[in-house]
């Protein structure tokens, strides 16, 4: 079975993970974990897209979670590990990489900020899909991988979650 372990946010990861874990040991199959950007990135190659690719998750609060990668026919290789960030410091960060291929809901939902020169956003790549995940698991078997137990997958946040966020924010509530 194939779970998104994120990045993304926090109450969606708990609720997906979980049922994941549940149908896991419930039936007894492993679990291949996979991130949301390696699988848009996927998507991405299954578009037929290629050169350097972000792959744009949107965080909300004004943030992304991205990662960049070199994507061809064959496949897709990271080239910058998963960050969160704000769109304009992104923006920022890709300005040394030349043409790079937006991808994600954070690359629409945040298309003003990091649209420059160099970069472009592929509408028709949105969001990770579940064909391209299960292609992406059978490459990785293929390579090698194995499924995990219950035990060794987790979600993947990048940071606090709002409801911490909140509070750290606002206060407790008297």
């Amino acid at each position: 079975m194939i779970v998104d372990v994120g990045p993304g946010l926090f109450t969606g990861l708990r609720v997906g993970i979980a049922t994941a874990k549940g149908l896991a040991v419930a039936t007894g199959v492993g679990l291949f974990a996979v991130t949301s950007t390696d699988v848009l990135a996927q998507t991405a190659c299954d578009a037929g897209v290629t050169g350097r690719v972000a792959a744009i998750v949107d965080a909300r609060r004004r943030e992304v979670f991205w990662a960049l990668y070199d994507v061809s026919a064959r496949g897709f290789e990271e080239l910058v590990a998963v960050n969160v960030a704000a769109p304009a410091v992104l923006a920022t960060r890709l300005d040394g990489f030349g043409h790079v291929v937006l991808v994600g809901d954070g690359a629409r939902a945040h298309r003003e900020a990091l649209l420059g020169a160099a970069r472009v956003v592929r509408d028709d790549v949105q969001v990770p899909s579940p064909a391209s995940a299960i292609r992406l698991v059978g490459l990785r078997i293929a390579g090698g991988a194995a499924a995990r137990t219950h035990r060794d997958v987790h979600p993947w946040y990048l940071r606090e979650a709002d409801a911490v966020a909140n509070f750290q924010v606002r206060g407790p509530v008297a």
